[in-house]
Formats: structure tokens, sequence, C-alpha cells
């Protein structure tokens, strides 16, 4: 059955009319005629079970090649379960997809090079995703609170992934993000299930919440290339500890707050700025160790962290700045602040340095006390006291005692 319909849209501000757009209607799909006998799928379809869009159809005896899949052509469509797509297709529009909440089966061909935003969001039964290698982009919102897809391949092609592309996936819980990424947008991978991530060495900074609510995010690897982290990007996260590369210079506002379960914390040499509440509400956090390179410490940066006891910090000449830096933490209690011998007088003097029950000398000279002839360059682990596995690598440990395995030796160091 064939069908033809107009639509007219008029722009009162500008009292003119658009062209008309003519959209005929072939077996229960409604298409719209683009010119040199091509058409898209138009929007507001309304269609349920399994569909398969032809390559080309046929109206009033002329043939038109199925070149698109417009935007919001498929939207709501909540009786959708699969839909293949066929390789004549160049494009799909935005929110195509958004809303099918029965969409459990997709296939797209290596025509396409373009997904628009929201194309997917929203689908809750989409198990997996295979993003041809003909695009280069996953746009903003792609596959946002698609909370069954528990798998997605991303192609060498892909450059970009879009703001909240992965936003609300909590089934997801592992992904390869390969060297070809060289941006993440802001919230790409918020609120995921994630349990594990290792960033490529293409990316350079941690955007804004990318990672943010991913409370089964225990372990993350961020390569030497990433030079700052953004505003909450880790804030509620899992992580027990953060190996903080010396590529990174800041640390934006509220990063690693709410970061639970996180013990430990070695700031590398290269940070020179931590934001306001950078570190807050680590209730777990007990030792921190912020490095003579820091010259700007945000307000709150570690405030909340009800057993922080250990503050070690290397600095000859320490920074005045605001006391709430450390505020509703124990410090003033119970912790030891651990500076160099020069700068003992100093810190007792000064905010927030001063408000510590005890301010002690350390030796800020590196790694002492390995027992037998530890070799580095052997694989080992690294645990704590209590034989819970901190690490592989005694690169920015905080200061304290472990006991590093290697094969069938046991060894304890002390990192200084």
């Amino acid at each position: 059955m064939i069908k033809r319909l107009y639509i007219i849209v008029i722009f009162i501000s500008c009292v003119t009319i658009s062209a008309l757009a003519e959209i005929i209607e072939v077996d229960g799909l409604r298409y719209e005629i683009l010119g040199n006998r091509t058409v898209q799928v138009a929007e507001r379809n309304k269609v349920s079970g399994h569909i398969e869009i032809p390559e080309k159809v046929e109206y009033e005896g002329t043939q038109y090649i199925v070149s698109a899949i417009g935007e919001m052509a498929f939207y709501c469509c909540q009786s959708l379960q699969s839909i293949i797509i066929p390789e004549s297709v160049k494009f799909i529009g935005a929110e195509a997809f958004q809303g099918c909440v029965g969409l459990s089966s997709v296939t797209i061909p290596n025509s396409v090079s373009s997904i628009g935003e929201g194309a997917f969001d929203t689908c809750y039964s989409l198990t997996s995703f295979t993003i041809p290698n003909s695009i280069n982009t996953i746009s903003s919102w792609s596959f946002s609170n698609c909370n069954s897809l528990t798998s997605v391949t991303i192609p060498n092609s892909i450059k970009k992934i879009g703001r909240n592309a992965f936003y609300g996936c909590s089934d997801l819980t592992s992904l390869i993000i390969p060297n070809s990424v060289t941006s993440i947008g802001e919230g790409a991978f918020k609120d995921c299930g994630l349990t594990t991530m290792t960033l490529p060495s293409s990316v350079t900074s941690i955007e804004n919440y990318v990672f943010s609510e991913c409370s089964r995010l225990t372990s993350v690897t961020i390569p030497n290339s990433v030079t700052s982290i953004g505003e909450g990007a880790f804030e509620g996260c899992g992580l027990t500890s953060v190996n903080l590369p010396s590529s990174v210079t800041s640390i934006g506002k509220g990063a690693f707050s709410l970061c639970l379960w996180l013990t430990s914390l070695t700031i590398p040499n290269s940070v020179t700025r931590i934001g306001d509440e950078a570190f807050s509400s680590c209730f777990n956090l007990t030792s921190v160790t912020i490095p003579n390179s820091v010259t700007s410490i945000g307000e709150a940066a570690f405030s909340e962290n009800y057993n922080l006891t250990s503050i070690y910090y290397s600095a000859k000449d320490p920074i005045v700045t605001d006391k709430s830096i450390f505020s509703e933490s124990i410090y003033d209690r119970f912790g030891t602040l651990y500076v160099p011998a020069e700068a003992v007088d100093k810190c007792k003097q000064i905010e927030p340095w001063k408000n510590f029950s005890k301010i002690e000398a350390y030796d800020f000279t590196g790694i002492d006390e390995v027992t037998d002839d530890f070799d580095s360059a052997t694989p080992y682990k690294v645990h704590d006291l209590n034989g819970v596995m901190v690490g592989n690598s005694i690169e920015n440990l905080a200061r304290g005692i472990y006991i590093v395995r290697q094969g069938n030796t046991v060894k304890k160091i002390t990192v200084k």
C-alpha cells in the first residue's frame, strides 16, 4: 500500500512557508523524498516486532534508494524488537531509536558514517552493540540509559566519545577504549557499571564527571599522557587506590570526592593545583602525601575525611591557605603532619598546618629499608600490612610499610 502525505511548516516570525516535504508510506513505513531518487525514513513511524528496512522503495513507478534514517524515525516505538539497516544507509539521525524500550537487536552496516545524538537513548533492552568502523565519533547521549547494555565494541576508527554517551549504562561492566580515541566528553561514562578502566595513551585530559557515580569502579589506569583531571571526574567511584601519573598538573573540583573506599593517596610532584573539595568525604582515607610542587589547594579539598590521621607534606616553605581544606576531618585531634625539619616551626604558625595536634620532622628522601635485594624489574605484587593488594608497582605509594611478593619470595619495604 502506498500513501502520499505532505507536511507544511510555517515560521510565523518570518511569515514564510518552508518547501513542501513529500512523505510517502510504503509497506507500513513512512519515507521523506530527498531528491536524486533518494529517501530517508521519516520521523514518527509506529512499528513493532522485527523490521528490515529495504535498500530501495518504489513509488509511482520510480525506485528510490533509502539513504538515511531520519531524526526521530522510530522514536518511542516501544514494541520494536529488532531492526536490520541496509547497506544503502549512510546516516542515522538524532533520536532515531530513542525510547525504543523493547529494542534488543540492531544491525548497522559499515556504510553508515554518522549516528546522531541520542540515537539509542533509553533503549532498555539493548544488550550489545557493535559500532561500525566507518564511524569516527560516538555522539553525545548515543547510548545513555541503556541499562541492559553489557557489551560495546568500539573500533579503531573512533576518535571522539561524546558527552554523556554511555550515561546510566548500569550493566556495562567493562569496555576497551582504543588508542585512536583522543577525546572523551563530559559525563561520558557517568553512573555506569564499569569495574575497571584503562584509558588509552592518546587521551590528554579527563573531562568533568566522566566516571562520576561509577560506584563499582575499583581500578583505573591513567596514562602518562594525561595532564589534567576535571571536576567531579571520579566523584562517588569505588576506587580503593589511585596512581596518578607524573604528567598530571591539576586536579579539579571534587575530582575524587565521595570515593568511600580510598585509603591512601600520593599526589605526584607534577601537580601544582588541587581544586575545591577534590578529595572531600573520602571516609576511609587515612594517609595523604602532598608534594612541594603544589602552589594552590582549594577550599575543603580534604574535608570530612574522618579517618585522615597522617599528612605528609614535603614543602620546605609551606603555602598559606584556608584552614577549611581539612574541615571536619579529625586531623586536629589525632592527626600528625609530617614535614621537612626546616618547615616544622613555620607550620606551627600558619594556616591550616598549625591546627594539627602533632607536627613532626620527616625525611623525604625516597624509598628506604628495602629488605634483601629487591628487584623492581621482576613482576611483583604489593600488599599492605593487612594483606590487601594495593597494586603491582612501588611508584606513587603512600608512606608506610608494605609487603612485596615476587613468586614465592616475600619481602618487606618501607616507603618514606
